[in-house]
């Protein structure tokens, strides 16, 4: 396709269908609708010229399957605090994001390699994940440092560290894990 520049979703908006925008690989920014609910599978995957920071509006409390994978220029995530569910394969093959990544504390369950392959440093979970499922942040060869402060944590999935040669630090708050 042929759409570049700046694509702009309008207020109106609370959903974002299966693939609505797959494969638009040409558009560099986006800014999401102020009521957006939820986020569908696929619907940003491999839009590969989207780059720099994602701010998702507060308003946004699910992010469906590969929602933006493969969104290989995206450097950041601003999560809502209202964020619940953040889907299987969210944001994996997403090779640039850097720096620290934020899970917030609202947040209850972190998909099947949601951030599997990037270049993060840092990861900070928020209070009230349950679940961290299978290879969550597996090769991500850059992070060093895992902080997850929930109490609630039930269960930390197979592989969710697999070849992440570089951490060094990983802290867990009390909670009790099966």
């Amino acid at each position: 396709n042929k759409l570049t520049g700046a694509l702009i979703i309008p207020d109106t908006v609370e959903k974002i269908g299966s693939a609505a925008f797959y494969e638009c690989s040409s558009f560099t920014k986006l800014k999401l609708p102020n009521r957006i609910k939820t986020i569908e599978e696929c619907a940003f995957m491999l839009c590969l010229g989207l780059k720099g920071k994602l701010t998702i509006p507060e308003t946004c409390t699910t992010l469906e399957k590969s929602a933006f994978a493969y969104c290989q220029s995206l450097t950041g995530i601003n999560f809502p605090k209202n964020m619940k569910v953040i889907g299987d394969q969210a944001f994996a093959y997403c090779i640039r994001l850097k720096g620290t990544l934020t899970i917030p504390d609202n947040c209850t369950y972190i998909g099947r390699v949601a951030f599997m392959q990037n270049k993060i440093k840092k990861v900070v979970i928020g209070k009230n994940v349950e679940i961290l499922s299978y290879g969550a942040f597996s090769k991500c060869n850059q992070l060093k440092e895992f902080t997850c402060n929930s109490k609630k944590l039930k269960e930390i999935g197979e592989y969710v560290f697999y070849e992440d040669y570089s951490l060094k630090k990983m802290y867990f708050k009390s909670s009790k894990i099966n």
